[in-house]
């Protein structure tokens, strides 16, 4: 028998505090507004080993839960089932149509 073995505990699983130090900066900073809630889950599985009365096989997966982002928008839709919104200032100037003038620009023109 081995006398070289630790009673099992949290600190045992290795890498698992670096995982959940690693998760609680990552979820505190996604926390923005006050009411944002985040969370992680850790779960401890056991599983006895095969043909053998004192072995367990062990294992834990850590799921961490983000604050979830909601938003809405009104749509409007036509005869034909098109979904349409009223378009935002920001979305109205992603592609600015400029006016065919005629005028050649001296900046743009190629001296040849």
């Amino acid at each position: 028998m081995n006398n070289d073995r630790i009673v099992l505990d949290l600190t045992t699983f290795d890498g698992l505090n670096d995982e959940v130090r690693r998760l609680l900066a990552a979820l505190s900073g996604s926390m923005v507004n006050e009411d944002d809630k985040a969370s992680i889950g850790i779960t401890i599985g056991l599983k006895r080993v095969r043909d053998t009365e004192t072995m367990l096989e062990i294992s834990y997966k850590v799921k961490p839960t983000f604050p979830s982002k909601a938003r809405q928008i009104l749509a409007h839709s036509d005869l034909y089932g098109n979904l349409k919104v009223d378009a935002t200032p920001a979305q109205m100037n992603l592609f600015p149509i400029q006016k065919i003038t005629g005028q050649v620009d001296k900046e743009t023109t190629v001296n040849e």
